[in-house]
């Protein structure tokens, strides 16, 4: 009796074993037979194409605006350089007209003290006979500075050259080449 359930079972397993064999060659057979169609692949090709073709654009539309911007960047950057170098020049030159300003005030202030402003300005005459004087080239020196003084005087409230050479009762040739010692 072994031996019969032993042939029986060995004969189920091989009956099972063909049932199992055939469906499985059934099944490769049937997907043989189904073949995607060319028209299907084709699609699917075009659209990654056109996929990976929309991303480049998107990428390119990224990368054209960065450089937009960057050079935007760059020519704001230039004129705020250019705007803070006019800048500091504008602050140097107040500066200097500030100091100029206080110079010719303090210049107006010392006339005024000097003299009144209705007053006829008269020119300096030079003191020639002082014993106290040692030579003839100080008294002239002195003269010429007080002559200086003079002029700077009249120049800072507004005479031009010939009033100053008429008030002073000198040459306008003298006059101009005391200016330029002056300045």
């Amino acid at each position: 009796m072994v031996v019969f359930y032993s042939i029986s079972i060995g004969l189920c397993i091989v009956v099972f074993s063909l049932i199992m064999i055939r469906r499985e060659v059934m099944k490769a057979s049937f997907f043989k037979h189904i073949k995607p169609s060319d028209n299907i692949s084709e699609d699917l090709v075009r659209q990654v194409q056109l996929l990976e073709e929309k991303v480049d654009e998107m990428n390119q539309s990224f990368y054209d605006i960065a450089s937009d911007l960057e050079g935007k960047y760059s020519v704001h950057e230039k004129e705020m350089s250019m705007m803070d170098d006019k800048l500091s020049d504008i602050t140097a030159l107040t500066k200097d007209l500030s100091t100029m300003l206080s110079y010719q005030g303090k210049e107006i202030a010392s006339i005024k003290e000097v003299s009144d402003p209705q007053e006829e300005v008269k020119p300096v005459s030079p003191v020639r006979n002082q014993r106290t004087l040692t030579s003839r080239e100080s008294v002239k020196t002195d003269a010429s500075n007080d002559v200086k003084e003079e002029i700077k005087r009249l120049l800072a409230l507004g005479y031009d050259e010939q009033q100053i050479a008429r008030k002073l009762n000198k040459g306008i040739r003298e006059i101009k080449m005391l200016m330029n010692f002056i300045k």
